[in-house]
């Protein structure tokens, strides 16, 4: 039987120095909203669908 080691150690320095040196995305260089009100619409339509099929299926 093979037995292996748990290792706690950091990321290698390549790796590291890949997400340290990229820069952050700021909030001001978004193109639009994230979330429309198409989206909460459907969301919307979606779950009042479910909760009606749930209740009519409980009573």
């Amino acid at each position: 039987m093979m037995r292996r080691t748990l290792v706690l150690t950091d990321m290698p320095p390549h790796v590291r120095r890949q997400h340290t040196d990229a820069p952050l995305p700021d909030k001001q260089g978004r193109v639009g909203p994230a979330v429309t009100a198409a989206d909460v619409r459907e969301f919307l339509m979606a779950y009042c669908s479910c909760l009606v099929a749930a209740t009519a299926f409980l009573f």
